[in-house]
């Protein structure tokens, strides 16, 4: 099975699954402030291989891996409103990653 952010559209089910996720309140996610998209809901999933990435209305699913701190840049691809995410926002929302990164101790985060 191809994994969910290699695809450039989501299915149905992730598309439900991205609205479960944006009316959930969990205690695992991080609100990371950004300079324009806010404060950026972030929230690790599973073990921890696939985030969910919320600015405002809009999420998404991305590859980041926190026990090694790495953020797949290529799996930014899009929001699920269909929109893709402009460079700038991509930028961001590395950088968010890598302040979460490292205050979870990552001296050294990276984007693949």
């Amino acid at each position: 099975m191809e994994h969910p952010v290699a695809r450039s559209r989501y299915t149905k089910s992730e598309l439900d699954f991205l609205e479960e996720q944006k009316r959930a309140e969990r205690p695992n996610e991080i609100i990371q402030k950004t300079r324009s998209l806010g404060g950026l809901i972030i929230r690790f999933l599973g073990r921890g291989e696939v985030a969910y990435v919320q600015s405002g209305p809009k999420a998404m699913l991305v590859d980041a891996f926190p026990g090694i701190g790495e953020i797949s840049r290529k799996s930014l691809k899009q929001w699920d409103d269909g929109t893709k995410p402009t460079d700038d926002e991509r930028e961001e929302i590395v950088e968010a990653f890598f302040e979460v990164f490292r205050k979870l101790g990552h001296s050294s985060p990276k984007a693949t």
